[in-house]
């Protein structure tokens, strides 16, 4: 995980998510988020929040979700947009818990974004929370095969 900013850093938090330990029979990694606070030019604060989730663990992309939640949808003095690989289809549990608390950039149905090649499902998400500080300008997947086996999904976002 990682977060690209040109915008002063005010915090980090490196928070490690819940997971399954890996076995010889299942291989798993640990999963995290980093949150990153910067401070926008007009002198506002922003969270920036990127993940990961687990690729073969269902119950763990739903307990990471429960603890993204958590962790950071208690605020809503603090406006946070959260990006990632989900690796869960937008009518999976993970995804409905996630909604409970944050907004889609993306209107349904919402292009594929896996694999890069010929993608088939979505599983990579932009959200942001609270609703009523940001309006989506602009969200859309990006059709590039080469850079990862996901597609990038791009969005401009203006907070008010």
């Amino acid at each position: 995980n990682a977060v690209l900013t040109r915008l002063p850093i005010l915090d980090v938090l490196i928070q490690p998510l819940p997971y399954t330990e890996s076995t010889p029979e299942l291989v798993t990694y640990p999963r995290a988020a980093i949150a990153v606070i910067v401070r926008l030019s007009d002198g506002q604060s922003l969270r920036f929040v990127s993940t990961h989730f687990q690729h073969n663990v269902p119950q763990d992309r739903l307990a990471e979700a429960k603890v993204i939640n958590a962790l950071f949808a208690d605020d809503d003095q603090m406006p946070t947009i959260l990006a990632g690989d989900m690796n869960a289809k937008p009518d999976s549990e993970p995804t409905r818990v996630l909604r409970e608390e944050w907004s889609d950039v993306s209107s349904e149905p919402a292009s594929f974004t896996a694999p890069s090649s010929k993608p088939t499902i979505r599983i990579d998400y932009i959200y942001y929370r609270p609703a009523a500080r940001f309006h989506v300008l602009h969200a859309e997947v990006i059709a590039e095969a080469m850079a990862s086996d996901h597609r990038p999904v791009f969005a401009v976002i203006e907070l008010k």
